[in-house]
């Protein structure tokens, strides 16, 4: 990718998901190209951000953006997404399926009042 002027960047390496292992200004392309290098030889993406000077010291413009040129470093896995069904979330006395643990309580109350005490031991 090509900036206009590197001196007003910060560029951050970051190994995925989100770990930033280091940030830098940078001068030139030379050391852009170095650190395009750097993340390939370890895996890392790089992202930048305007520079920043208030009061003495040096902040990053959100947003943080995703330098396209670093993408192919990193080998993405996708997992498959398994759709499971939500563990326990069924009323014990009568197995008719909720939504949620408070769901289930109010269930018991009203279906099952005499088993409501027994519930809550449970639960």
């Amino acid at each position: 990718m090509e900036f206009a002027d590197y001196k007003s960047l910060v560029f951050a390496l970051v190994k995925p998901p989100a770990k930033i292992t280091q940030a830098r200004r940078l001068k030139n392309k030379a050391e852009y190209a170095a650190l395009l290098n750097e993340a390939t030889t370890k895996n890392l993406l790089v992202y930048y951000a305007e520079a920043l000077v208030k009061d003495g010291r040096e902040y990053a413009k959100q947003p943080w953006r995703l330098d396209s040129d670093s993408m192919p470093n990193v080998n993405v896995v996708e997992q498959p997404q398994e759709q499971t069904e939500p563990v326990g979330l069924k009323c014990p006395f009568c197995g008719k399926k909720m939504s949620s643990t408070s769901g289930i309580t109010l269930h018991v109350k009203s279906k099952h009042p005499d088993k409501l005490d027994e519930h809550l031991q449970i639960s």
